[in-house]
């Protein structure tokens, strides 16, 4: 056991975990058709990432981690 998994023990607490990067999300056929179909020239990942991070920015400010998100 590392350092810092030793003192989350210590402190009762549950040490973070890494994010993978992958969510699985459900949001209906009609959004799912919506989404495919856009003439937008993106893939429905690069959508929804484009969506998830407009709404954080607009919601909670921009946030420099985001950058480096997979599209």
């Amino acid at each position: 056991m590392d350092s810092s998994h030793h003192d989350c023990a210590e402190l009762g607490r549950t040490p973070d975990k890494p994010f993978k990067g992958s969510l699985n999300i459900r949001i209906g056929e009609e959004l799912h058709r919506r989404i495919a179909t856009a003439d937008n020239n993106l893939s429905i990942n690069a959508f929804n990432c484009s969506a998830i991070r407009e709404k954080l920015e607009r919601d909670f400010g921009s946030d420099r981690t985001m950058k480096g998100s997979s599209e």
